[in-house]
């Protein structure tokens, strides 16, 4: 499916309440696991404290990168910033849930 994401935020998890939210995921996906938003031009994505964690597979190179590790493997006392997500880029909620970032443009 297509989610349309609130340049506010938009938070994305199996119990995720508000405005705007992505709930089709699978099992492994934390109540809150992670937010996206907008902020001064660039789309942006922190993990919300998910047990299984969150990474981008970059769509230019293919790389894959840690928004935020599953809980097991973080490190004590470490936060991890918000990370910027570009057209083409897959997010990656827990181990089986997955969604390509792409713009959309709204029908007329």
């Amino acid at each position: 499916p297509i989610h349309i994401l609130s340049p506010s935020g938009t938070v994305v998890g199996t119990l995720a309440m508000g405005r705007s939210v992505v709930t089709a995921v699978e099992p492994d996906v934390s109540r809150q696991h992670a937010r996206v938003w907008f902020e001064d031009g660039r789309w942006l994505c922190e993990g919300l404290g998910s047990t299984n964690g969150t990474t981008v597979i970059q769509g230019k190179n293919k790389q894959v990168l840690s928004i935020e590790p599953p809980r097991k493997a973080r490190a004590p006392k470490t936060t991890y910033p918000p990370q910027e997500i570009h057209e083409g880029d897959i997010l990656c909620f827990g181990k089986n849930t997955q969604y390509l970032v792409m713009r959309v443009t709204p029908r007329s």
